[in-house]
């Protein structure tokens, strides 16, 4: 039992009351008769406040119940929260979609009560999140990051994003509340592939669904991009924006195999800017198809890194060449004119990126 310190008008401890009550109950066991109790911020409690270890000390001041009810109004004004719902439906089906809740809860000030405990959970296919913030403003924030979900559900493969209320609704502050963060998380490796904080933080749900590709997959025995060890996992690089051309986000002249962290170069998904730190450039292809590559054509590369140190983290593919700063590789594609325009979008997408980096860092834009 937690207790709360009461002093009189001059500072003198008179008792001790038991933190929860409500100002009525302390009052009597306080058995002070009628008196008016203030907090340490000079806030007076009504009949329904209830006692707090971070208000107390509190000061009692006698008062008979007339004067009590004649004196001017020293009333703490009401103490509110304000409340979400969220039901992010057939995210179970959605890799990282409840880490990604819980960065948006984080970055949006979302508190939970211990009393109730946390409140994200699913519930069938969906996901249901219930949170408090102190602010309106954070509330609608966190509600606006959530409901851009519903402009991808279709190739972030969710059924949509439900409001509960649409309007944050406003509530008295419940009692025992405790900041949600990131460290609340617990992966569940039927639901998500964010198996630690860092790796969560790279995982961008508002960016299409990032899937690992199979091991024995043709993408990967000719279309990786990098070296793994073996048993690591490759997953489907997309060249082409499939959030902007769905009809190329399930054929694989449109991708290459790679490691997670060739994936974010290539995307720029670890950078706040978003700005992607390799390049790949077409450079040529066979005029036939290959009958030991699975009636491929072969095609010639460049892996251009932004930045030396990158380039040096690079784990090239056996037969790779280095020139003049330059990685080349060759890959094996079944529609070479097909992957020529989706290296070539992804080259110019990436070098205008770069450009206009360039020009923000020397202070040359407008």
């Amino acid at each position: 039992m937690t207790l709360a310190q009461v002093n009189d008008k001059d500072g003198k401890a008179i008792a001790k009351v038991k933190v929860g009550d409500t100002k009525e109950i302390a009052l009597n066991r306080l058995s002070q008769g009628h008196g008016l109790l203030v907090d340490k911020h000079g806030l007076g409690l009504t009949d329904a406040d209830r006692i707090t270890g971070d208000d107390a000390p509190y000061t009692f001041t006698p008062v008979s119940q007339e004067a009590q009810q004649d004196a001017p109004s020293s009333k703490r004004p009401r103490r509110v929260a304000y409340s979400v719902g969220v039901v992010v439906k057939g995210a179970i089906n959605s890799n990282g979609a409840r880490g990604n809740v819980y960065k948006f809860l984080q970055r949006h000030a979302a508190f939970f009560s211990t009393d109730e405990g946390l409140n994200i959970k699913y519930e069938g296919m969906d996901l249901h999140v219930k949170a408090y913030f102190l602010d309106m403003k954070d509330a609608c924030e966190f509600q606006n990051a959530v409901n851009e979900w519903e402009i991808h559900k279709e190739l972030a493969h969710l059924d949509g994003v439900d409001l509960v209320p649409a309007t944050p609704q406003e509530v008295d502050l419940p009692r025992n509340l405790e900041r949600i963060l990131l460290q609340h998380y617990r992966p569940k490796d039927f639901e998500s592939p964010c198996q630690t904080i860092a790796y969560l933080h790279s995982y961008h749900l508002l960016d299409p669904l990032t899937e690992p590709a199979e091991n024995d997959s043709a993408l990967i025995k000719y279309q990786s991009i990098d070296k793994m060890p073996l048993g690591v996992v490759q997953y489907k690089c997309h060249l082409h924006d499939k959030a902007k051309n769905k009809r190329l986000q399930n054929n694989e002249n449109n991708m290459v195999a790679a490691s997670w962290y060739f994936h974010q170069l290539l995307d720029g998904v670890h950078t706040d800017d978003k700005i992607p730190l390799v390049v790949l450039t077409f450079v040529s292809a066979s005029e036939a198809r290959l009958a030991d590559k699975d009636n491929r054509y072969q095609v010639k590369i460049s892996v251009e890194f932004f930045d030396q140190k990158y380039r040096e983290t690079y784990q090239a593919p056996v037969g790779a060449r280095l020139m003049d700063g330059v990685w080349q590789t060759s890959v094996f594609v079944k529609d070479k004119n097909i992957f020529k325009t989706c290296v070539d979008w992804k080259e110019q997408d990436t070098r205008n990126k770069w450009k206009q980096h360039k020009e923000w860092l020397s202070g040359n834009y407008d």
